[in-house]
């Protein structure tokens, strides 16, 4: 944990200012449409999965496949899907920035939701009041025992976002699209997209892994959970900076550049499905290959992330998404 504070804090060091740049939107928001698109933007990024080339062998021996998650490819075709729902996004070096796949592990069930809440506390880009509905739709997401019962969760707290009258215009735009990537998600798992993950990773086993064993495991609605989570809160800082720097984002619908925060919802959204789709093809290839954990080939997975992620090198270390698999 104390590895993922800091390279949230360190990405952090950087100071940006979250006012508008520029107000060219309308002076009323309608933030059912705002839901709307944000709607339709999360169904298109998972909706592009079952296309993606999430994994391939990268060494086999007798007993064991060493298979790759393709991080790179998932966080291609999610930014690229994202992008097309804003104005002037510049361009920019779009780098995958969910984190590394051993952060899995430490969300156990005894510390789950503590290990949930310090990662989403080290976002100072958050205020107080946003941490607070986000920490509390969270937790209600990561006790579900059946995924219709989640939509009900969104729809109270969309109502809730939309009608305070406490929470700024930012607030909003944040906790809409955090609610609309949740109700996506959920349907997307609902609709048997989880499905049509492990189909697309047996095509691309092939015939070496037993295909009754890929088809037959179960998904860690936790674990899956936790990636979209940290995907989101990381993204958001990333873009934030990135917003920051640039200062050209534009918010789908309303036509507002609004610089660092507009930066922080565009990767907020491509954090949170890019998190959530690779913590996906990760739960199935660790559990269904009967591996039980990720490769650590690096000294230290963490380091290596923590150096990716602070620009101390441009090279992803994707022998991290490396999985051992027993055949």
């Amino acid at each position: 944990m104390r590895k993922i504070q800091l390279t949230l804090l360190a990405l952090l060091m950087f100071q940006f200012s979250c006012e508008p740049t520029e107000d060219t939107g309308p002076g009323t928001i309608d933030y059912d449409q705002v839901s709307d698109e944000f709607d339709d933007m999360f169904r298109g990024a998972f909706g592009i999965t079952e296309s993606l080339q999430l994994a391939s062998i990268v060494d086999q021996t007798k007993n064991q496949l060493m298979v790759r998650i393709e991080v790179e490819n998932i966080s291609k075709a999610t930014g690229e899907h994202i992008a097309g729902y804003f104005k002037d996004v510049p361009e920019f070096n779009r780098r995958p920035f969910y984190p590394a796949p051993p952060l899995s592990s430490r969300f156990s069930d005894e510390n789950f939701m503590q290990t949930m809440d310090n990662v989403i506390d080290t976002t100072r880009i958050f205020n107080t009041v946003q941490k607070m509905y986000i920490k509390a739709l969270s937790r209600d997401i990561a006790g579900l025992e059946n995924y219709v019962d989640g939509f009900e969760i969104v729809n109270a707290f969309r109502n809730q976002i939309t009608h305070s009258k406490e929470l700024e215009e930012n607030d909003k735009l944040f906790l809409l699209e955090f609610a609309s990537g949740t109700n996506a998600l959920l349907e997307f798992m609902e609709n048997d997209g989880a499905i049509a993950v492990q189909r697309s990773l047996q095509e691309m086993l092939g015939n070496s892994v037993p295909i009754g064993r890929t088809l037959g495991c179960n998904v860690n609605w936790r674990s899956v959970w936790a990636g979209a989570v940290v995907g989101f809160t990381v993204g958001v800082v990333v873009g934030g900076i990135t917003g920051a720097t640039a200062g050209t984002f534009t918010v789908p619908v309303l036509g507002t550049a609004v610089g660092g925060v507009g930066g922080a919802v565009f990767g907020g959204a491509w954090g949170f499905a890019s998190g959530a789709v690779t913590s996906l093809a990760g739960n199935f290839l660790t559990s269904c290959g009967r591996s039980g954990k990720f490769q650590q080939t690096y000294a230290s997975c963490d380091d290596a992330w923590e150096a990716y992620t602070n620009n101390q090198t441009t090279t992803i270390p994707s022998d991290c998404f490396l999985v051992p698999i027993l055949i």
